[in-house]
């Protein structure tokens, strides 16, 4: 097994009495494409800043390659950070500025141009290297700056939320376009975002980041399927949370009984533990699967909102009044005020202990 490309060692960030990084441990693999996703403010720009140079960590190591780089400047480490606002010379054409790079390293010219005309191929712009930056739609502008990126051949691409000047086709194209890219080069992608789909739609790993710690992290189904805590649950899409409570031990499993009624979980609580568990709108039915799912509970539709692919279905418990989300397909049509039972299969749910 190879050594990861990256390895934080209690890395940890402070600007006065504000933690921006709390004492963070990560490793990153080679070759992977690996999303930091949080909200704003949670320390995930501060990691890619670190990573790339531009911060130095107030405690704590950072590797990359097996070297410690932790207060090396951006030129001496083997990374490239690809800004949201490219970062394009609006004087150069675009050839010039993707092969501006290589010119600080004193690449021959025309080893230079071999590079550009390559990476041109890579990135789809062949043709377009004698255009002016302004004549460029953003899309293209977007990979141009990835062009000058991998023209360098950096161990270590780092991508500080660059879809997110464009508009959302624009910005679907271009994450399917990243993924390939990346498949390609095989070079290792640390990108930051604040918008789960976009994780979702491109990671290989996807680290949750909040409040300078890492609050989850691994492959994107299982970090949607199987959250590790609260903040991953909510904040990787839409899921309902609701308190239970630990009722009977059953191996490795709990029983616990909510506001959905009594149900097995994996997970493992003493007897009387206070907990909660979670189960995305998706995964609730208004019809039963003979042996697969089981009734949970009785809901009062309070709102059906249409979203092109599903109906948000917005309901109550009728006997606590707890709000529940669930969806149905755009042919079913539901009404503000009908009564349905919703079902679900028990291992969906999952216990969330913190």
């Amino acid at each position: 097994m190879t050594a990861p490309i990256v390895v934080c060692k209690n890395i940890k960030k402070t600007y006065g009495k504000v933690i921006a990084l709390d004492t963070l441990n990560l490793e990153i693999e080679e070759g992977q494409f690996v999303v930091l996703l949080g909200p704003s403010g949670s320390g995930k720009t501060t990691l890619l800043s670190i990573l790339g140079g531009f911060t130095i960590p107030s405690e704590g190591t950072l590797f990359i390659g097996g070297r410690d780089v932790t207060s090396l400047r951006p030129a001496h480490r083997p990374t490239v950070t690809v800004f949201q606002n490219y970062a394009l010379f609006p004087h150069m054409r675009v050839s010039e500025n993707i092969g501006f790079g290589l010119s600080m390293r004193k690449v021959p010219r025309k080893v230079r141009e071999e590079a550009v005309e390559k990476v041109l191929e890579t990135v789809g712009l062949i043709g377009l290297g004698g255009r002016g930056v302004h004549e460029l739609s953003g899309g293209q502008r977007q990979r141009v700056a990835l062009a000058r990126a991998i023209v360098v051949e950096p161990s270590l691409l780092l991508l500080d939320e660059p879809l997110g000047a464009l508009d959302l086709k624009v910005r679907q194209q271009m994450q399917d376009e990243l993924v390939l890219l990346q498949r390609r080069i095989q070079t290792t992608f640390v990108h930051v975002t604040h918008d789960q789909e976009e994780a979702m739609n491109i990671a290989d790993v996807v680290v949750v980041i909040n409040k300078g710690k890492i609050e989850d992290i691994g492959p994107p189904e299982r970090v949607y399927l199987r959250p590790s805590s609260r903040f991953s649950a909510s904040f990787m899409g839409e899921s309902n949370i609701v308190p239970c409570k630990s009722v009977a031990v059953e191996g490795g499993r709990t029983k616990v009984s909510s506001v959905f009624g009594e149900t097995v979980v994996h997970g493992k609580l003493e007897v009387g533990q206070n907990a909660h568990i979670s189960i995305r709108p998706e995964q609730l039915k208004v019809e039963s699967s003979v042996g697969l799912t089981q009734h949970l509970v009785d809901v009062q539709i309070d709102a059906s909102i249409f979203q092109g692919a599903y109906r948000r279905c917005l309901a109550v418990e009728k006997a606590s009044g707890s709000e529940i989300s669930f969806r149905v397909t755009p042919e079913h049509l539901v009404s503000e005020g009908e009564s349905l039972s919703l079902h679900a299969n028990p291992d969906d749910f999952v216990l969330l202990t913190h």
